[in-house]
């Protein structure tokens, strides 16, 4: 996953060049700590099955009857797929809003 991060930060016109570097360490200081997007073993095991064995290279131990055949298109994005459900996927603005409204 993090590869994927630092190839859509590379890749990415919104990002200037000379901020690439800078926003690659912020990243990678997001996945080594442990209150960034964090979510619950329940919300993983719920973010397995809906994406599916098949999509994400098959079972972790144990072996499938046959290959994986994905079920969704190569290259297709969750970018616009709402997360909003699963807490550890909120924006900043998503947790002002539910600490207002949980106080």
């Amino acid at each position: 996953m993090m590869h994927d991060v630092i190839s859509d930060i590379l890749a990415s016109p919104k990002v200037p060049r000379e901020r690439k570097r800078a926003e690659i360490l912020r990243a990678m200081a997001m996945f080594r700590n442990d209150t960034s997007y964090a979510i619950s073993v329940n919300e993983w095991r719920s973010m397995g099955d809906m994406m599916g064995v098949h999509n994400m290279g098959g079972v972790a131990s144990g072996f499938l009857a046959e290959l994986p055949h994905p079920t969704v298109p190569r290259g297709m994005s969750m970018a616009g797929m709402d997360h909003s459900n699963m807490s550890g996927m909120r924006t900043d603005a998503a947790w002002a809003d539910a600490a207002r409204t949980a106080g």
